[in-house]
């Protein structure tokens, strides 16, 4: 693999970075299109993967966002694109979305915005992305298909006659439906708890 700095992500990412700093002043343009080469050069080892080397630039940010930014250095700006991708904002939603799973008019907006701000939020790496997904993004489903299958009851039942009049009515034996279903449960809600865990340990550590 050649060096990132030959990386053509790199090399497409700092074209469009010096075809937006044309808005710029010649010499800030120059100053921010080399403060960005430097950054991404220290940023990324020569041997850096093609999604090390994506997530690396999803991380600063696109060149118009760094242009808009350095137009007003006196303005703090957050991206349309971040501020609609709060790393807590997308676990809460999806979160309280199962919790109040039977409430539709307010479990399904939930569980739609926790979606969307999960793929936008750019401080967590692909993989911890798609543990998002399939961690927290599908407990809605499951919640609805917990719930569901709560309801069914399956018991084995005996009667006993004596001449000819029912004297006992019984029902026992093992659910093994609420039993498979507990069971399933369980091992999803770890695998919540460690996807919470690693996504906000990740988010913090940007």
């Amino acid at each position: 693999m050649t060096t990132t700095a030959r990386h053509p992500l790199v090399e497409d990412y700092l074209r469009r970075l010096w075809t937006e700093a044309g808005r710029l002043p010649v010499d800030q343009a120059r100053e921010l299109v080399a403060d960005i080469e430097e950054h991404i050069a220290t940023a990324l080892p020569p041997d850096s993967t093609e999604s090390e080397v994506r997530n690396a630039l999803e991380r600063l940010g696109t060149p118009t966002e760094l242009v808009a930014a350095a137009a007003a250095p006196d303005q703090p700006q957050e991206p349309a694109k971040k501020s609609f991708a709060s790393p807590g904002g997308a676990i809460a939603c999806l979160v309280f979305a199962e919790i109040l799973c039977i409430l539709l008019p307010v479990s399904v907006p939930l569980w739609i915005i926790g979606l969307v701000m999960m793929a936008r939020v750019t401080v967590w790496s692909e993989r911890d992305r798609m543990l998002g997904f399939v961690g927290l993004g599908t407990g809605l489903p499951l919640a609805f298909g917990a719930v569901f299958l709560s309801t069914a009851i399956v018991t084995s039942c005996s009667q006993v006659y004596e001449n000819g009049q029912l004297v006992s009515d019984t029902c026992g034996g093992t659910n093994w439906v609420a039993v498979t279903s507990w069971s399933i449960l369980l091992g999803y809600l770890a695998l919540q708890a460690f996807a919470i865990w690693r996504l906000t340990r990740s988010a913090r550590r940007r």
